[in-house]
């Protein structure tokens, strides 16, 4: 007797082997995307030091000369802070892509040692 070439269940593994793949790929485009986007960011991460030596070169005001230096400082650390995040973001992202492609191929092997299994024994 011949094993049955298309099963249900070999049916539902290409498509979870599908939609593994398919995760793992948009997993990794958004976290390209991200990456790519975050760049934009690089410029405004640096303190401008221009601008705090012409705010200390004011002597109008001491309370604004304090609280600029302040200002551009918690500026540059939370641009800092935004590219950190981001690129922690896009690291998480790709684990997880490989993750779903290790476990696409960890069933895809799975099932066919499951169908060779059953074809040998329904040679027997």
């Amino acid at each position: 007797m011949k094993a049955p070439t298309h099963t249900s269940r070999s049916r539902n593994t290409r498509w979870f082997l599908f939609l593994n793949s398919a995760i793992a790929v948009v997993l990794v485009c958004a976290a390209v995307l991200m990456k790519n986007n975050s760049e934009r960011f690089k410029g405004q991460s640096k303190i401008d030091r221009t601008y705090l030596a012409m705010t200390k070169a004011e002597q109008d005001s001491s309370t604004l000369q304090h609280g600029i230096l302040h200002t551009e400082a918690a500026r540059a650390t939370a641009y800092r802070s935004v590219l950190n995040i981001s690129n922690g973001t896009a690291m998480v992202w790709l684990l997880i892509s490989v993750a779903f492609l290790m476990n696409a191929v960890f069933v895809f092997r799975m099932n066919r040692s499951h169908q060779l299994s059953l074809e040998e024994a329904h040679a027997a």
